[in-house]
């Protein structure tokens, strides 16, 4: 089946706007201001209420029930799982209409042009990659304990004062990813089919090298049409990073058949070919050619090639690929 541009557009950019905030119109403005502002103590009773029913049940829910390691360190690391579960749960109710909260009553009432309960992921205070719920004007943090156990579990603030923000940018990501993972990132600059996708090499804490997989950041290169991975690439500040040569050895030999820079003979990238190639202005560029394809019907043949990047990273990443020590620390040291 052929897919048309406007399609695949769908396709890649419904993950992005689930998790980024949603500008109101006066209409929602005026409506969080008349029913939410007045009843925020008991809006945060509700949710306090959800989240004792996720964490009463967590032991019975995957991946909990089946890794006790899981439950030994929740809410640690949870935000996402608990924000998901906590949705589910209310959107179960306002199915059922399960609810007796007047100003849920109320604005439930209203058109859905002006029904904004939805998902966030997204950068806390440049420090930390967090998930949280948008109410309206409101940031609501149904999983704030989930950073430090002294915290409260449930949060509410105005999105104004919350601290939350969109991600903008690769390098965005990289500057908080960075400090709040312990990581070291790296421009793709080894597989060319894959580098408009996923623009990213992580040389991660326990010394093996991956690939991102958060939806999110995949949907900063397709909703860009590729233009915020050619901006980390080549502009950003990680620009110049680039891996060992016994490193990228290793990673040639055994991913070769990826890469159009591999010389087999003499066992490295030829990282020069991969800049003059990989370009916006070269017209045979994989940059250059997945773009079109996004911008031109059908468009089955980018589908697959999408589908082809997210498969190979799997893969990739299911592999472990670790470096020694002594030179992960060495790379640490002078990046």
């Amino acid at each position: 089946m052929q897919i048309c541009s406007p399609k695949l557009q769908e396709l890649v950019t419904s993950e992005n706007s689930r998790s980024n905030i949603i500008d109101l119109d006066t209409g929602g403005i005026a409506l969080s201001w008349e029913y939410l502002n007045p009843n925020i103590d008991e809006i945060l009773d509700l949710f306090e209420k959800i989240r004792w029913v996720v964490d009463s049940k967590i032991k019975n829910i995957e991946p909990f029930k089946s890794n006790k390691k899981f439950v030994e360190k929740y809410p640690i690391w949870c935000c996402l799982f608990i924000r998901d579960q906590v949705l589910w749960i209310l959107n179960r109710a306002i199915e059922m209409k399960y609810y007796k909260e007047n100003w849920l009553i109320t604005l439930r009432s209203y058109t859905k042009k002006w029904w904004t309960i939805q998902p966030l992921w997204g950068i806390m205070d440049w420090e930390y990659f967090h998930n949280g719920i948008q109410l309206w004007n409101y940031f609501l943090d149904v999983a704030w304990d989930t950073v430090d156990l002294k915290w409260k579990k449930v949060g509410i603030s105005s999105l104004s004062l919350s601290g939350f923000k969109n991600l903008g940018s690769f390098e965005e990501f990289c500057d908080v990813a960075e400090k709040y993972w312990n990581v070291t990132i790296f421009p793709n600059i080894y597989f060319p089919r894959i580098a408009p996708i996923y623009p990213l090499l992580i040389l991660c804490d326990d010394n093996t090298i991956c690939f991102n997989t958060l939806s999110s950041v995949f949907s900063l290169a397709t909703t860009s049409f590729f233009h915020n991975s050619y901006e980390f690439i080549f502009k950003s500040k990680y620009k110049d990073r680039v891996l060992p040569k016994d490193v990228t050895e290793k990673l040639g030999e055994q991913f070769y058949f990826e890469s159009d820079f591999f010389d087999k003979r003499k066992k490295e990238f030829n990282i020069g070919s991969f800049y003059r190639y990989w370009d916006f202005d070269a017209t045979e560029s994989y940059m250059t050619i997945y773009k079109d394809l996004m911008l031109n019907e059908p468009n089955w043949i980018m589908v697959g090639i999408i589908a082809h990047a997210m498969k190979f990273i799997t893969e990739f990443n299911e592999l472990n690929i670790s470096i020694e020590p002594r030179i992960a620390e060495e790379i640490r040291t002078n990046i």
